[in-house]
């Protein structure tokens, strides 16, 4: 039984995390129009340091699920190759087989246990916010004169360009239109406008305000009790999740034993199971209020 165990621990435990891996590069996959062009604007460390988070936190984020594909998969498998079936003929009891999963889900839940206290979706948004800035800044420093940009939110002319200063430019940003005599980027995602106007909407009226000098902010990013909202409702999942995974693993292992023949069932099983779990998910985030 000790050969048997280590098999289906090593089974498992590469499948869950396999299937946690690929689905957090779909999910990649799904926002590549909107950070595709930025990962390739910038240099190779900046992209490979988000990428490594982003994988980082979308694995750990899937494992439940990973663990639900692997158990169903292996249980599928077992059957497929007569294991379960010569098990049961040398007088191993069904409660003793099962509890042979036991080892490759402790292995699972205690990853999820340990990430669950450093690995948050706000700091993922974080680290997204900082890559943006950091294209910002190189689009905006080689800007063409006589040139329209746009980068989210942004939208930027410029007339004439000289030694890191912007002269007539024209600048759009969410609500505020501003026009100046000369700008220039102090860095720290602050543009320093001198001489011009700016057109905003307050309270559903338009504002023009003349200024010697003006600064705007183009990080982005919510309030500082909006982000603290968002770092509970992390929480909150993080811990339904790390509660969900016994609930989850239990029901994958004990359809697959009782329903499954093939590995079709196997995959309509899990897939199953993840559609529930990431309603649940959507709930907890709902009642969370972020």
């Amino acid at each position: 039984m000790g050969t048997l165990t280590s098999y289906i621990t090593w089974r498992v435990v590469k499948v869950a995390f396999v299937t946690a891996l690929f689905m957090s590069l779909v999910i990649l996959l799904i926002q590549i129009f909107r950070l595709g062009v930025i990962i390739l604007g910038l240099p190779p460390s900046s992209s490979l340091a988000f990428l490594t988070l982003w994988f980082s936190y979308y694995t750990f984020f899937f494992l439940s699920d990973g663990l639900s594909v692997a158990t169903a998969l292996v249980v599928a498998d077992l059957k497929e190759k007569k294991i379960i079936h010569i098990a049961y003929s040398m007088g191993v009891s069904a409660r003793r087989f099962l509890s042979l999963f036991l080892v490759p889900f402790s292995l699972v839940f205690a990853s999820i246990f340990v990430l669950s206290f450093f690995m948050f979706e706000e700091i993922v948004s974080f680290a997204k916010r900082s890559l943006l800035l950091q294209y910002k800044e190189r689009v905006i420093e080689s800007v063409s004169e006589r040139t329209f940009l746009k980068i989210g939110d942004l939208v930027m002319y410029v007339g004439e360009k000289s030694q890191g200063l912007f002269k007539n430019i024209f600048v759009r940003y969410k609500d505020t239109l501003i026009t100046a005599e000369k700008a220039s980027y102090v860095g720290g995602g602050v543009l320093k406008f001198e001489r011009g106007s700016l057109l905003t909407k307050e309270e559903g009226k338009y504002l023009l305000v003349e200024f010697d000098s003006y600064r705007l902010d183009i990080k982005g990013g919510d309030p500082p009790e909006i982000r603290e909202k968002k770092l509970k409702r992390d929480v909150a999942v993080n811990t339904f999740n790390l509660l969900f995974t016994p609930i989850m693993f239990s029901a994958s292992l004990w359809l697959s034993f009782t329903l499954s023949r093939t590995h079709t069932d196997a995959y309509y099983i899990s897939g199953f199971l993840i559609v529930v779990h990431h309603i649940l998910v959507f709930a907890v985030k709902a009642f969370s209020g972020a």
